[in-house]
Formats: structure tokens, sequence, C-alpha cells
């Protein structure tokens, strides 16, 4: 019999005693058939539909028969380990000999993990299995052998299980207040709110309507997932205890009230619309430019106003106190009268009552810079300077967009990351 024939008798021979063997106690399939051995998936019987909640756990099972004591096998490192982590439901089984004689060989994928790694000639790596190594593996007997298979998959089929409650859980869904798209980041006066920051209280507000199902969704999964008549009943028990759950003229009912979610939708819909409005005029209009210029410029003379000005100035009252300064920020911006193109923006310090009056091409605008700084921090500072900002780009905006008629528009409220 040719080399190559022989190869193939032993697989064949070697995949029908594993597959003998395996249907003892498992339902099995076969995956594929190659010229490194058969792979088998073996599913625990009576562990369930596809379709349930928690899937059957699956075993995968690589056949290998040894025709004498001295037979080494290799196997692909792919095969046992994904990105460095063996494959806990993986198995080899090795039969040797023949007739009466024939010995039974399980590895897990934590042993083959653990044998020397060697490259063919094309520099695939291979883990190798020599028959020295082998005879460390042997099994008692075909029971102890399905028994520790058997054993494997239930101790993964509850590991899923608790993994399953810690993942049927509310995420902690974490955003910033500047996480929406950069058009609606631009710093156009609007009369109903400030878009990011109503999209901000929308986000944290819902999202602590979500976290008050965290206990009612792991109580829920666990009543749907465990096996222990007691664990589910004390599970269905908690469902009730929840404080979602109340009592409504004797009926129950899961109560959240959504009011003051509803009001901020109304401020946001009317915000969205006059933003939109804006937005497209000074696109429409070739106005963007000047517009995004003048923010530039004003954002720029605020950086470097901020490297001298970030840390409140205290100053000393007649009975030895100190009070923060009432000091002002003021920021002069001016512009070609013929075009409204921006040329230049100066912000600097000034005390209250010395604010410099506009020329008429210049807008000239000041807001007491510490006010919240004791309570706030630093970053009180930085959102006076925000809304600052607004105050300028909200008259330049009526320049470049004489129809529109802004005024009496409200300020950031947050602090802007």
């Amino acid at each position: 019999m040719d080399t190559w024939q022989a190869a193939v008798g032993n697989g064949v021979l070697g995949e029908a005693r594993v597959r003998a063997l395996l249907l003892e106690r498992f339902d099995v399939l076969t995956r594929s058939v190659d010229i490194d051995g058969a792979d088998f998936l073996i599913q625990l019987r009576d562990s369930g539909r596809f379709s349930d909640l928690v899937a059957p756990r699956l075993g995968i099972i690589q056949a290998k028969f040894a025709e004498s004591p001295a037979t080494g096998h290799d196997l692909p490192v792919d095969y046992a380990v994904v990105e460095g982590v063996p494959i806990k439901e993986f198995f080899v089984i090795v039969t040797e000999g023949r007739e009466d004689d024939i010995k039974y060989f399980l590895l897990s994928a934590a042993d083959v993990f653990d044998l020397p790694i060697k490259k063919n000639a094309k520099g695939k790596e291979f883990y190798s299995l020599t028959s020295a190594v082998r005879n460390k593996y042997e099994a008692a007997g075909k029971t102890a052998l399905l028994d520790r298979i058997q054993n494997d998959l239930v101790a993964r089929t509850a590991e899923q299980n608790d993994k399953l409650l810690n993942t049927v859980r509310v995420p902690n869904f974490e955003f910033l207040r500047r996480s929406i798209e950069s058009k609606w980041l631009y710093p156009i006066a609007n009369e109903h709110g400030y878009i990011p920051d109503l999209i901000y209280q929308l986000r944290t507000k819902f999202r602590s309507h979500i976290f008050a199902f965290d206990d009612f969704l792991a109580n829920t999964s666990k009543l749907l997932t465990a096996e222990d008549a007691e664990v589910c009943l004390q599970a269905a028990e908690l469902v009730f205890q929840d404080t979602l759950i109340q009592d409504i003229g004797g009926n129950l009912s899961m109560i959240r009230t959504l009011d003051s979610e509803a009001a901020i939708v109304d401020d946001l819909r009317a915000a969205i619309s006059t933003h939109k409005r804006r937005f497209d005029a000074l696109v429409n209009r070739n106005q963007k430019d000047r517009f995004l210029g003048a923010y530039e410029k004003i954002y720029n003379s605020h950086q470097l106003f901020m490297e001298k000005h970030l840390a409140p100035i205290f100053e000393r009252l007649e009975n030895g106190t100190y009070q923060v300064s009432k000091a002002l920020a003021q920021t002069t911006f001016t512009f070609d009268l013929n075009t409204n193109d921006p040329i230049s923006v100066v912000t600097e310090l000034v005390a209250p009552g010395c604010e410099v009056a506009a020329e008429p091409n210049q807008i000239v605008r000041a807001r007491e810079l510490w006010r919240h700084n004791i309570t706030d921090g630093d970053a009180a500072t930085w959102r006076e300077l925000h809304r600052l900002q607004i105050e300028v780009l909200a008259e330049y905006i009526q320049l470049l967009l004489s129809d529109e008629n802004v005024k009496e528009f409200k300020l950031p409220f947050y602090l802007i990351e």
C-alpha cells in the first residue's frame, strides 16, 4: 500500500473510532475532514435549542490516529488558540493501536498550549505532540475521557450563563457634551437654547431612566436562566420589590415620569429649527467662511488671554478679608465695514465701569470673569469666555444675516469640554 493510501486509511479509522466514542455521550456533527484530521462538533444532549436565551454549548474535537507508539502529530497553532488564549471548548483525541489493544489520549486546548512549537518549511507554526509527551495524557478509560469532556462543557455552559447575567445589564453609556456632529456645535446664537446643552440634558436624564432598569434586567435575566427553583423565586420576588414597580389603584405598574424630558424635547425641536435656518443661511449666502474666520480669531484671542488670566485675582477689603475680583474680560472684534470680513480680535482684562465704546466697525462685549470660579473652579473661567464668544458672534451673525432677528438668545449653561 502506498504511503498516502495508508495515511488516508489511518485517518478514516481514527475518525470512525472517535465518532463512535463520542456518540456514546453526545450529539455529534462532522464539521470538516482534512489532512490534519477530523473536526467534530459535539453538543450535550438535552442542552436546549439554539433559539434559547443561552444557546447550547458546543465542543470541538480534533481526531488523530497513531499507527504506533512512535507516531507523533503536528497540531496547527490556530486550531487550539485564539489571540494567545486557549479555546476552552477544544479537545484533541488520539487513538493508538488496533482491535483489542486500543489506547485513548485526551488533550484540552490548555494542554496543547503547553506543547512546544515548531515551524514547517513554509514557516507555519505547529504544536508538536511527540509520542513521549502523548503518554502523559492517556485516558484511564472511555468513561473517564467522556466524563472529562462533559464536565468541561457543563462548566462552560454555567460560565456562559454567569456571563449573560453580567452582560444583559444596562451599559454604562459615556458621552461628552461635544459628542455631536460639528455643525450643531457652531456658536450660533439661539433663543431656544444652546443645542449641546439640550442634548446633554436629554442624554443624562434618559440615561438615568435606563440605569433605573439595571436591577430589573439583572433579576429578570437570572429568572430566565437559573435552573434552581428557589433562585428563580428569589429573582421574581426581587423584581416586584424594584422601585420601578408601584401599586396604582391595586394594579402593579412600571412607573417613570417623563414630563421634564418632554419640555426639553420641545426646546430642542425649536432650537434645531432656528440653528438650521441660520446655519443654512450662512452657507447659502456665502457667509459661512466669514463667520468661521471670526470664530477662529475670537477663540485664539481667548486662548492667549487665558494663559495669563485663568486663576482669579483676589482683592483685599477694608476689614482685612478678600473677595474675588469683579474684573471683566472684554473682547473687541474689528471687521471691515465694506465686506464684513473679520480683521482682528483683542481680549483684555478691564475693571468694572472701564468698558470701551465700540467704533462703527467694532463689536465690543465684556463679561465678569471669575464670578463662579470659587464654586466651579478654573473651568468656570472658560465658560464665561465661551459665553462672551457667543455674545460677540450673536452681533456678528446679525450683521451677516440682516433679516434674522437675533434677540434674547440663551447662553451655554454647562462647562464645555
